[in-house]
Order: C-alpha cells, then sequence, then structure tokens
C-alpha cells in the first residue's frame, strides 16, 4: 500500500511539472508575440490563432474546390466507396496546412483516389507520409522518371527483347532513367538533383538502376550486378503506384 501511495504521489509530481512546463512555454510565447507585435499577450496571441485558422480554413476551401473538380474531371462519386477514416482525416489534416498549390492538389488527387474502385489495393497509408516528406523538386523528378518510362521505356520493351534480348516484361524497375535526362529536361542542379533523388530513395520511390551484366568467357550464362549511381536510376513498384494514386487519370495508362 505504502509503495502504491509513493508510486502515485510520484506521477501526480510528474504531471505537474509537465503542465507547469506547458504553462511556462505557453506564457514566454505569449511574451516573445507581445514583443514583436507590440500588443498586449492576449491580443498577440488571439491575432495569431485568428490569422492561423482563417489560413486553414482558406486552404481548406480550396482543397475541397479541387477535390470536387479533380472527381467531376476522373468520373468519380463518393458513394463508390467510403474513405477510411485512417486515411481520410490525415490526408484533410496535412493538405489543409500545405501551403503550395500543385502539393495540394496531389492530396486532392490521393484522396479522390480512394474514392476510385478501380485503385483498391494501389492507394496505402503509407502514401500520406510519403507526400508529407516531399518538396516540389521531388515531385517532379519523380514523375519525369514516371512519364518516361511509361512513354519511352515499355512501348519500347518489345523491340528491345527482339534486338537485344531484354526482358520484355512490364515491370518498371527492369528500367531505367538517365540522370543527365533528368537534369536537363527539369533544369536543376547536380546538387539539387542529387538530393531530390536521395530523398525519393529513403521514402523508397526511385532506387539505383540495378543491370545485370554477362561475364564474358563464362560457359554457364553467368551475370553478375552493376549497382548505378545518381547516374542512372529506376521508379520502384511503390513509387509507380504512388504517382498513379496521386496524379490525374493521364498519367495512368499503364496498369
Amino acid at each position: 500500500m505504502d509503495n502504491e501511495i509513493a508510486e502515485t504521489a510520484k506521477a501526480t509530481q510528474e504531471v505537474a511539472k509537465t503542465v507547469r512546463s506547458g504553462v511556462e512555454g505557453a506564457r514566454e510565447f505569449g511574451g516573445f508575440l507581445s514583443r514583436v507585435l507590440g500588443e498586449s499577450i492576449e491580443t498577440a496571441v488571439g491575432m495569431l490563432s485568428d490569422k492561423l485558422k482563417f489560413m486553414r480554413f482558406e486552404r481548406g476551401v480550396r482543397l475541397a474546390a479541387r477535390y470536387n473538380e479533380i472527381m467531376a474531371q476522373r468520373g468519380l462519386k463518393s458513394d463508390y466507396q467510403s474513405v477510411p477514416l485512417k486515411l481520410a482525416l490525415p490526408i484533410i489534416e496535412q493538405a489543409t496546412i500545405e501551403e503550395d498549390n500543385e502539393l495540394q492538389d496531389l492530396w486532392a488527387n490521393l484522396l479522390a483516389s480512394a474514392h476510385d474502385p478501380a485503385l483498391n489495393g494501389i492507394v496505402r497509408t503509407a502514401f500520406v507520409d510519403i507526400l508529407k516528406q516531399m518538396e516540389t523538386v521531388d515531385v517532379h523528378v519523380l514523375n519525369f522518371v514516371y512519364t518516361y518510362i511509361l512513354k519511352v521505356n515499355l512501348p519500347n520493351a518489345e523491340k528491345w527483347q527482339v534486338e537485344n534480348g531484354r526482358d520484355v516484361r512490364l515491370a518498371p524497375i527492369k528500367y531505367s532513367v538517365r540522370g543527365d535526362k533528368v537534369r536537363s529536361s527539369l533544369s536543376i542542379s547536380d546538387n539539387i538533383y542529387e538530393c531530390s533523388v536521395d530523398n525519393l530513395i529513403r521514402l523508397r520511390c526511385l532506387a539505383f538502376y540495378v543491370e545485370d551484366i554477362y561475364l564474358p568467357g563464362s560457359l554457364a550464362a553467368e551475370t553478375a550486378s552493376l549497382v548505378h549511381d545518381h547516374n542512372e536510376i529506376t521508379i520502384t513498384s511503390l513509387g509507380w503506384n504512388f504517382v498513379r494514386a496521386c496524379t490525374l487519370p493521364d498519367a495512368k495508362q499503364s496498369k
């Protein structure tokens, strides 16, 4: 009994410390706003709170408008299937604090895709975390790789099979894009390109291209794997489906 009382008292003290720390932090922040804005603490905090609420309201209005446009553009209706709360709520939460219109459009597309029965099994809750950690340049790089493989590499797969004995299966990760092609097409520097690719690799959307090399002089058809660096990249299956879920139908020609 004594031990229980002691543990309860200790827990109460810790809670009190946390509350005091929070109150002190709020007071310090309020004082900071007051000094910067030249208003009383109450007025300064109220001004900031109102501004943040208004900004979020504005972004929410735009999100709703884009969502409706995208649903109509894709011929979707919300009654096809509802969006699970664990997916809908974080999408809406993140989309209403996103200030970049291009990125917010991806959130609106992702929400619309969650209604699309044709994309069942494609839309994942992991896409929320991926999109949260992407900058606009990352979106451009990933979309370029996706589009290049879709429009250039995959249509030529059968031709390469005949001419070079390359695997004709339409697995995107089997095809690559050169880094200089990405950089020149998007007009970005080497540093920005490499940082973007590194982030997309971290998010498992891109990967360094791995090429099978046939060993010369081998009696059997032995191969070795050559792993390329930033100079030759490919898209993962996760990245492929992420683009499909977050873009408009013209980028969804491949199943």
